[in-house]
């Protein structure tokens, strides 16, 4: 599951209008989207959940522990000690699963974010998670904010290539926040860049052998009620898309569905993010 909460910062003890929930003290407005979120994270029971704007451990514990029945390990990484600029990404992941390894790689790059490397297995089954979350559009200059996604979309590339050629059957899941529509917009048009998403699916080599991602988000969409595909939306624009599960040749072979949680399933989703949760199904 991937699931950005959008500034997921508990309000704890020393706040007006708390309520006590389990030795915790919270906003009301903190208890409404915990307990929308974890609803959702409950009814599919997800085996990871890549989380993306929550402010630390401290919160992913709380949820995990009191909303989720304990049943998730917790990691969440920042690359700089600010709460703004270096926005963490994190993970849960079931016990019955086993962490390899954990590590964010470059973390004064991609928007002071960095990427977020996972390896996880269980029994014979290995997969390597690449957690994302690239430059907002927010911009002072006409082009400036497209400029670093495609210089982060070419250096998100390059990590997968190291990855396939140390181990071509790999399994790979690349997924976040990709900050980018389908297509080429304004912002790319005035940066003089190609399309970030159709840049991430264009072949390459590995070893001498031509390989791609796979972007099962579009290829195999999973619209709304009305036909549409979104992943966004808020009160202050339309929905949007820019949220993506892409996915190297071995694990493609093994998909199965996207389901992205629109609020005609659960009513309350937008009440716990902007960003819906959406779901990547593996056979």
């Amino acid at each position: 599951m991937n699931y950005n909460l959008k500034n997921f910062w508990l309000s704890f003890d020393g706040e007006p209008e708390i309520y006590f929930e389990e030795g915790a003290s919270l906003s009301f407005k903190d208890l409404t989207r915990i307990a929308d979120a974890s609803f959702v994270i409950n009814r599919f029971n997800p085996d990871v959940v890549g989380i993306l704007e929550s402010a630390g451990l401290a919160e992913l514990i709380f949820l995990n522990e009191r909303f989720l029945g304990n049943r998730y390990r917790c990691f969440s990484f920042r690359a700089t000690d600010s709460r703004t600029a270096g926005i963490p990404l994190g993970f849960l992941v079931r016990k019955d699963w086993k962490v390899e390894s954990m590590e964010l790689l470059e973390p004064r790059t991609f928007s002071s974010r960095g990427v977020l490397k996972a390896r996880i297995s269980r029994g014979d089954d290995e997969i390597t998670f690449f957690l994302v979350h690239f430059k907002s559009q927010v911009e002072d200059n006409a082009g400036d904010s497209a400029r670093k996604r495609d210089a982060q979309g070419r250096r998100l590339l390059e990590l997968v290539r190291e990855e396939l050629s140390q181990n071509p059957d790999a399994e790979l899941v690349i997924f976040g926040d990709f900050n980018d529509v389908p297509g080429l917009s304004k912002q790319e048009k005035a940066a003089g860049v190609p399309d970030l998403i159709e840049l991430l699916q264009r072949d390459f080599e590995v070893n001498g052998t031509k390989t791609r991602l796979y972007n099962v988000t579009l290829l195999h969409p999973d619209r709304d009620t009305s036909g549409k595909l979104w992943s966004e939306k808020s009160t202050d624009y339309p929905p949007a898309l820019l949220d993506y599960f892409l996915l190297s040749q071995k694990t493609y072979s093994r998909f199965k569905r996207v389901d992205h949680i629109y609020p005609e399933e659960f009513s309350y989703v937008l009440e716990a993010s902007d960003h819906l949760p959406c779901i990547l199904d593996l056979k």
